[in-house]
């Protein structure tokens, strides 16, 4: 019975001091504040777009401030496709910074303004938690440190958002192979010579037509390209764009272009499909 006795007796001696220890350390990280930076992500430098990297950046600011214990610490920001992180160099800065021990937590808007990448982000969240650093994803109100018991779901909103820019990509492509079928140009540039009708279709214009066969005839008589193109600053012709000077590379790039020669072919190159994610 005294052995008894004394063991529950040190038993609970302890367990009293995990109690202590454990609720100092709480105490510790309720109190210590900590180092938090932003990270917001736009596809592109369309207006739409830069508003939006505004309106991230606010928002996440204000969640950082609206809570006591995160000092917020900077702002990084990206104009890249999420498909691959090799392309977001401010993101690539934050980790390291986090990783380096100079900030504890990032703030993001979203699990697709992170990434696109199933494979990047998964590897890159790993490494940061290892090293004692968490992540915000505000949408998703997931945070995600190294108690974070629900990968599973994080994997899941990667892989959605993954698999949307796959989608995307697709229809794009399409979009653009169904117009290569019909003889209709992608993208529609001004081309001495041509207009474009309401189908969106090469048609000749009649007038400037004249001055692509003189720059031809002048050069298949022995002209060179910098003799065409003094020839037509003399006779004050106009350029494509409305211009009054013509150079050598302007008359070079007549000379060479598929569209004179007969020869256009689309597309012209293949990428592997969505190399970025592999």
């Amino acid at each position: 019975m005294q052995i008894g006795r004394t063991c529950v007796k040190y038993t609970g001696f302890l367990c009293y001091h995990k109690v202590m220890k454990y609720t100092e350390e709480l105490k510790y990280i309720v109190l210590k504040e900590l180092r938090a930076a932003v990270y917001c992500r736009v596809s592109t430098k369309k207006e739409v777009q830069e508003s939006s990297l505004i309106y991230q950046n606010e928002g996440l600011i204000r969640e950082i401030k609206e809570r006591t214990s995160w000092e917020f610490c900077g702002s990084f920001t990206d104009v890249a496709t999420g498909t691959s992180m090799k392309k977001q160099t401010e993101l690539n800065k934050l980790v390291k910074k986090c990783l380096d021990n100079e900030l504890d937590i990032i703030v993001v808007k979203s699990v697709s303004r992170f990434s696109r990448n199933l494979l990047d982000a998964l590897k890159t969240i790993d490494k940061l938690v290892a090293n004692g650093n968490a992540i915000f994803f505000d949408t998703e109100k997931l945070f995600v440190d190294k108690n974070f018991e629900h990968r599973f779901l994080l994997t899941i909103h990667i892989a959605m958002a993954q698999e949307e820019v796959i989608q995307m990509s697709r229809a794009i492509a399409w979009g653009f192979s169904r117009k290569y079928e019909k003889g209709e140009q992608p993208r529609k540039t001004k081309c001495l010579g041509y207009d474009y009708n309401d189908n969106g279709k090469l048609i000749i214009n009649i007038v400037e037509a004249e001055i692509i066969k003189h720059i031809f005839n002048e050069y298949l008589n022995g002209n060179t390209a910098y003799g065409i193109a003094n020839l037509l600053n003399d006779n004050n012709v106009l350029t494509a764009r409305g211009g009054t000077v013509w150079r050598r590379s302007s008359i070079l790039f007549i000379l060479k272009n598929e569209l004179y020669t007969g020869i256009l072919l689309m597309p012209k190159t293949m990428k592997k499909e969505f190399d970025d994610l592999t």
